[in-house]
């Protein structure tokens, strides 16, 4: 019998029973009966659990694919976005596709990326005060970089040489004149 199913398993005492081809009349014994919907449904939980489903069709267990909460369509959620006037706007419910990825979880984050925005278009237009966005060939080479940054709910300036920071500067007179001029831009930006 090329490509049969067949199957077996353990008596009440937990003695081997005989297996028996699916292509063949079914068959029951006083020691084998069949299972109780309650049964059926604490089996299929307990596989559901292990990563595994009942292919009905195939007659065979297959292993379940992980979906992860980024990838299930069916999914809703709500949070902020930045409409087309800069205004910070909250949204009550939207499906988890693609048109709604710029929908942050929350306003703290949202306002967070409308001041990276704006920092961004300072740091690159006003060169003559800031000098510039650092390159990644500039993050490359082993010269002192100026940052600001976070730590717990207190900004911080230090300097650094490769370590990625966006609010970065070539000189700390440029830092420290951005954090005078733009205190909030780097309280939104950093969430505090």
């Amino acid at each position: 019998m090329t490509g049969a199913k067949a199957y077996g398993g353990l008596d009440s005492e937990g003695f081997h029973l005989p297996w028996h081809s699916a292509e063949n009349d079914a068959w029951v014994t006083n020691d084998v009966k069949p299972a109780t919907s309650e049964q059926r449904e604490l089996l299929f939980s307990k596989m559901k659990e292990a990563g595994y489903e009942w292919a009905a069709d195939a007659l065979e267990l297959k292993k379940i694919k992980p979906k992860f909460w980024s990838d299930n369509k069916s999914n809703t959620f709500g949070g902020f976005y930045i409409d087309i006037c800069s205004e910070i706007s909250e949204i009550v419910k939207v499906p988890n596709t693609e048109t709604n990825y710029d929908v942050f979880a929350t306003e703290k984050q949202t306002k967070s990326a409308l001041a990276m925005s704006r920092i961004s278009q300072i740091i690159a237009n006003d060169i003559a005060n800031f000098g510039g966005v650092i390159t990644d060939e500039g993050w490359n080479n082993d010269e002192w970089k100026f940052v600001i940054y976070r730590n717990g709910s207190c900004i911080c300036k230090t300097a650094i040489i490769h370590d990625y920071h966006f609010l970065a500067f070539y000189t700390e007179k440029q830092r420290d004149l951005f954090l005078k001029i733009y205190p909030q831009l780097v309280k939104d930006y950093l969430m505090i």
